[in-house]
């Protein structure tokens, strides 16, 4: 089960560095716009290295508020920039030549402001569009304009689902999704206790055995499903485990005819599922609050018990599908675990998992 841990976790690092490559489904229509854009410059002009600016696509007051225009030319000026057919003029320099005719901070201009701002940034070509929503989709008009000219030198179109397309986006507007995709994490749940039980002593066959319990830390990797069935709520399954090494809990110390000391080990599963409520501080920081149940099993004797689980997360999101988090989780209950070693007796008091644990967790999105 670790090894496998170990694969998916370094396959998990691996697409943290690829994953804007595989765009979303709104994100790719949105590069075909941009291609064929660009397709039709090439053949109208040839390869002429123009440099490009790029504007805020309009749209009706409500979705300008939600920055789904900003949005749209963000996702766009990506495969612009790739393509490398354009110089694209630095969006701060879009801002300040805002700034300084006063125009509105949201980047959002009319067409004949737009071609003249682009002739001041230094611009042979500008990038202008405009949005509107019917029936549950966005409707994208671009175009390409000459800054001499004034002349549309190229022209596309493309339908945008609009869940689709604010899954994509919302990282650029600033808002939560209609509804999130479907997240595989893998976490490191880390607690310590300081295991105050009490030790035991045995005698057999001319030698002493003598059990002693003490503090120790347990960190226990595992996997986890996310998955957002409503804008604010939250679905949370995992499963941990120790691996067979386990977490070494008990000194055992042997006198007598076969003399040496020597450490118990436990291996320790958890099974987990959460439901938490969801919101934002910022476009890239979340917090989350819940609560659930947590199983927990053991290898000494096949012990087990359950608990309920209070949770609180922040996730910090890298990307639009990478979310880096630390959660804090509370155990309601918690059990002293035997070991069967002894038939007849009680057994060794192996350990008694604290009620605190803290969790650091990298998630990623489809």
């Amino acid at each position: 089960m670790v090894k496998l841990l170990n694969i998916t976790a370094f396959a998990a690092i691996l697409f943290c560095f690829t994953g804007n490559v595989h765009a979303g489904p709104a994100s790719t229509k949105l590069s075909f716009l941009a291609d064929s854009l660009i397709k039709g410059y090439l053949q109208k002009l040839g390869a002429t290295k123009a440099p490009l600016a790029i504007f805020q696509f309009n749209c009706e007051k409500k979705l300008e508020e939600r920055r789904v225009g900003f949005a749209v030319s963000e996702l766009m000026s990506h495969r612009f920039v790739a393509d490398g057919t354009f110089t694209v003029v630095e969006r701060s320099e879009i801002g300040r030549l805002l700034q300084e005719q006063r125009l509105q901070a949201s980047g959002a201009v009319d067409n004949d402001t737009a071609v003249r701002l682009g002739g001041l940034a230094g611009a042979g070509v500008v990038l202008l569009g405009n949005i509107q929503k019917v029936s549950g989709e966005y409707q994208v008009n671009a175009r390409l304009v000459s800054v001499e000219t004034g002349e549309v030198l190229v022209s596309g179109y493309a339908e945008l689902e609009e869940r689709i397309f604010e899954t994509d986006a919302y990282v650029y507007m600033g808002t939560v999704p209609q509804a999130h995709p479907v997240g595989v994490y893998f976490l490191y749940n880390y607690t310590n206790s300081k295991n105050k039980l009490s030790g035991r002593n045995y005698s057999s066959y001319g030698s002493n055995f003598r059990y002693d319990p003490h503090s120790f830390k347990s960190g226990i990797r595992g996997i986890g499903l996310r998955y957002d069935p409503f804008s604010r709520i939250q679905v949370d399954i995992a499963f941990m485990d120790t691996d067979q090494s386990g977490v070494q809990t008990v000194r055992e110390t042997v006198t007598g005819s076969f003399p040496r000391t020597s450490e118990i080990s436990t291996r320790i599963y958890m099974y987990r599922g959460m439901l938490a409520y969801r919101n934002h501080f910022s476009k890239n920081v979340k917090w989350l609050a819940g609560g659930g149940y947590s199983v927990y099993k053991f290898n000494a004797g096949h012990d087990s018990y359950g608990t309920p689980v209070v949770h609180a997360r922040l996730e910090y999101l890298l990307q639009r599908r990478i979310g880096l988090s630390v959660a804090a989780n509370y155990n309601l209950n918690r059990k002293v675990i035997s070991s069967m070693r002894w038939m007849g007796g009680d057994g060794v008091q192996l350990l008694k998992l604290n009620s605190f644990a803290l969790e650091p967790s990298l998630a990623i999105y489809f």
